[in-house]
């Protein structure tokens, strides 16, 4: 597993992290994917939204 570090951003009253291209290409995300964010035993995951 690749790990990265990051910080979180305020953006207005969200918070945004920024995630290297290299690892967007991995799983195969690109700019404008719709994405679904899940929580679970404490951790967020991202993973490309099924269409």
């Amino acid at each position: 597993m690749e790990e990265f570090e990051t910080k979180l951003i305020k953006i207005g009253n969200s918070f945004e992290i920024t995630i290297p291209t290299e690892l967007l290409k991995q799983v195969g995300l690109s700019q404008g994917d719709d994405v679904q964010v899940e929580v679970n035993d404490g951790k967020i995951y991202v993973e490309k939204k099924n269409v």
